[in-house]
């Protein structure tokens, strides 16, 4: 596991991913998976990358339920559409001020 110094084993930063978007300090800000052939369950550990702020798994195979997890992290943009994901969405991700522009108003869609 080499997470610490920010690489993987074939020595390309993560920040140097297609797909994902690092800030000035190399924060992970924003992810865009969208049409990858991703599949499985979305996973929950996104939600505690503390300054991810645009997600997209668009246009994959994920399933199973939105993690609850996913309202910890700062999002501004969640795009989870073109999936075969099933039940709610968790209340405390439906509630969170700001996503997609949710809660401008005091109305939330969800």
């Amino acid at each position: 596991n080499e997470w610490g110094d920010k690489t993987w084993k074939d020595g390309i930063g993560i920040c140097e991913r297609t797909g994902v978007d690092c800030d000035a300090d190399g924060s992970i800000v924003g992810l865009n998976f969208q049409e990858r052939e991703l599949s499985g369950t979305i996973p929950p550990e996104l939600g505690f990358l503390p300054n991810l702020s645009r997600l997209d798994l668009s246009h994959n195979s994920f399933h199973g339920h939105i993690p609850e997890e996913l309202s910890f992290a700062p999002l501004e943009e969640l795009t989870l559409s073109e999936n075969s994901l099933t039940g709610y969405i968790p209340e405390s991700l439906c509630r969170k001020q700001g996503i997609n522009g949710n809660g401008k108003n005091d109305e939330f869609n969800c």
